[in-house]
């Protein structure tokens, strides 16, 4: 009965834990090689490198915002397809005007929205003004 029981736990588990994922997935990585740098206008940039991931079988338009700070905003294209069962890339450039903030390490939020509003992704990175 123990073992019927825990068996039947685990296998209850597996199916929620794959009925109940994702179908698109991202990770924020901060460009560590280059540090706040100031471009036109006084704002301040840092660039990111954003992973997405799909791991539906179909193809997915994903809208990317981020917001945390006053003004914030990404410079450049905020769209992007992913291939289904595919990875991509995205270099993001974020820029914040100068006098926004304070000197030092700011948390953002990057937003990730595919085109049918099936799935919207949350994820916190650090913004270095200087």
């Amino acid at each position: 009965m123990i073992y019927t029981a825990v068996l039947c736990a685990i296998v209850v588990a597996f199916v929620w834990g794959i009925a109940s994922r994702s179908a698109v997935r991202m990770d924020v990585i901060r460009d560590r090689g280059t540090l706040a740098r100031e471009v036109e206008d006084g704002m301040i940039e840092n660039v990111y490198t954003l992973q997405v991931m799909n791991v539906s079988e179909v193809s997915r338009e994903a809208k990317i915002s981020v917001s945390g700070i006053d003004g914030i905003r990404i410079a450049g294209d905020t769209k992007a397809e992913i291939e289904p069962n595919g990875n991509r890339s995205l270099s993001v450039r974020v820029r914040v005007p100068g006098d926004a903030v304070a000197k030092g390490s700011h948390r953002i939020y990057f937003e990730l929205h595919t085109a049918d509003n099936d799935v919207a992704l949350h994820e916190k990175s650090t913004f270095l003004m200087q």
